[in-house]
């Protein structure tokens, strides 16, 4: 009865179907989007950034490094110093941070993959295996995810990214995620992002550890290539 009723409607399973989110019905992707919601993650206290840039000889031309640690009566990222070639920055990084605040296209999920506004452009089916993750059995997913952001100047780019996240098989907390971007901006030739986190002292999500690196090759005409990376820890 069931069967002969879907018959005459194809269409309408296949657009149910492609509406719904992935992992819509898997109940350990369901505890890991409570795990990861913004308000149930606790905050990593700082960021440092290390910024190497190169010319067209592979010499190394500018080096940045910029710390910044978390205002606790905001939330929010701010600049604690920031030094270049040796040179103290941390004025101009703090009035260039002043300009980009506000920045709506920022997602307040540690990744993008947690996002609900990301979710149509998210692939996602269990890997099939176990690894043990700080002593915890992990279910391992592969995910590809499909999104735009702002890398660099300019409007937001495409990005493709393709990884594996790792579920605690009991909680569902998200204890390790790695990847890398296989489609981008011209101008970025490769990025990696890791994550590591574990549970709190009062059971929430807590993102002990993140590092985005990123190597492209600069835009401006004669320039050489670029690495960066951003890592979050609780320094």
């Amino acid at each position: 009865m069931f069967r002969k009723f879907l018959k005459p409607f194809p269409f309408v399973l296949l657009a149910l179907i492609t509406v719904l989110p992935a992992g819509a019905f898997d109940p350990l992707w369901k505890k890991a989007l409570a795990h990861a919601a913004p308000d149930d993650t606790e905050v990593l206290v700082g960021m440092r950034m290390n910024a190497i840039q190169y010319n067209r000889n592979g010499e190394i031309t500018k080096t940045t490094v910029i710390e910044m640690a978390v205002d606790e009566s905001t939330g929010e990222f701010v600049i604690v110093s920031a030094v270049e070639d040796g040179r103290d920055i941390t004025e101009k990084q703090r009035r260039q941070a002043e300009r980009r605040s506000g920045d709506e296209s920022e997602s307040e999920y540690i990744h993008g993959i947690f996002d609900p506004a990301k979710a149509s452009g998210l692939t996602l089916e269990p890997a099939g295996y176990e690894v043990v993750v700080h002593g915890r059995s992990c279910a391992a997913y592969s995910f590809r995810l499909e999104d735009e952001r702002r890398m660099g100047p300019g409007s937001p780019k495409r990005v493709v990214e393709e990884g594996s996240v790792f579920l605690d098989v009991e909680t569902g907390m998200p204890l390790r995620i790695q990847s890398r971007m296989v489609e981008g901006p011209k101008s970025i030739t490769a990025m990696t992002y890791t994550m590591n986190a574990f549970s709190g002292p009062d059971g929430t999500w807590r993102p002990d550890y993140v590092n985005m690196e990123f190597a492209g090759r600069m835009v401006v005409y004669m320039a050489g290539d670029f690495r960066m990376s951003f890592i979050y820890s609780d320094m």
